[in-house]
């Protein structure tokens, strides 16, 4: 019961620090852009090569991990990744990567996309609501 209660403590407080790393950078503006011709950098915590692995992942992960899956092709490769958050800031989203792995101890990273990706699963959020889909 104790290792429960500490991470979901540790989940809280890297989505409350992700979400807050934007709004500290941009002194609380929220930035609208054009989702077409923006970069958007998509926080990582997972990266796999077919949708019915990353779905696998979401059902075993951390809480805090949890986010829409996305598809994108690298290197002629069709990779689908989980994103628990997205940012319009580079720095922001680092920030946000480097919380996630020091508190959750996971390798998430961040990915720049010219424009919104394509997401192909959405799922729900804790709060029972969908995953935002909308960077900050």
């Amino acid at each position: 019961m104790k290792q429960i209660f500490l991470s979901l403590i540790m989940i809280i407080a890297a989505v409350c620090t992700c979400g807050n790393a934007f709004a500290a950078e941009n002194g609380s503006q929220t930035q609208r852009k054009s989702s077409k011709s923006t970069t958007v950098y998509y926080v990582v915590t997972g990266s796999f090569s077919t949708l019915s692995g990353a779905q696998e992942f979401l059902k075993s992960c951390h809480d805090g991990l949890e986010g829409p899956i996305y598809v994108t092709k690298s290197k002629g490769h069709t990779l689908y990744r989980i994103c628990p958050d997205c940012f319009y800031s580079k720095t922001a989203a680092q920030k946000c990567a480097r919380e996630i792995n020091e508190l959750i101890e996971n390798s998430a990273w961040v990915w720049s996309s010219n424009g919104r990706a394509k997401c192909v699963y959405r799922g729900i959020a804790l709060n029972g609501e969908p995953f935002n889909l909308n960077p900050r």
